[in-house]
């Protein structure tokens, strides 16, 4: 691409801060479903994102700001190179959490369901089986404690 040493600036400063922004959309239960979960239907969430992109618009076009910061005018090349560096650790911690969620669920259920269907274990070694599982609902199958 044979970015200027200003413009490489620019996507090294825009790049991990859009990066770090979109850290929060990770921080949902990897049973919840990508799009609609309890961190994208926080609207503090969303508001704490929108404060933070503007200041980051404020920085890039407040003429004293952005020289303070070194940060010149940036074409679409330079853009392109801010969204791959900001949206890949996103896409790659949910595509880790989908894999872990489909590898999960079978040999974990089945080992504690195989403990708990012994009809010669004792009603304490059934407790101890569902402690050491967390609780229940993760014996019961869904794989985390609640």
């Amino acid at each position: 691409m044979g970015l200027s040493v200003e413009l490489a600036n620019n996507v090294a400063f825009f790049s991990p801060v859009l990066a770090q922004l979109l850290n929060v959309l990770n921080m949902r239960d990897a049973d919840e479903n990508v799009f609609v979960n309890q961190v994208t239907r926080n609207k503090w969430v969303w508001a704490a994102l929108t404060v933070c992109l503007a200041a980051l618009i404020g920085a890039y076009t407040m003429p004293g700001l952005n020289q303070l910061l070194s940060l010149q005018n940036t074409g679409s090349d330079a853009w392109l190179l801010v969204a791959i560096g900001a949206l890949l650790p996103t896409v790659i911690i949910q595509g880790v959490k989908q894999w872990v969620k489909s590898r999960r669920v079978g040999p974990t259920r089945c080992f504690v369901q195989r403990l708990q269907d012994r009809p010669w274990e004792s009603s304490s070694a059934k407790r101890a089986v569902t402690a050491v599982a967390g609780n229940d609902h993760w014996a019961a199958g869904t794989g985390l404690p609640t």
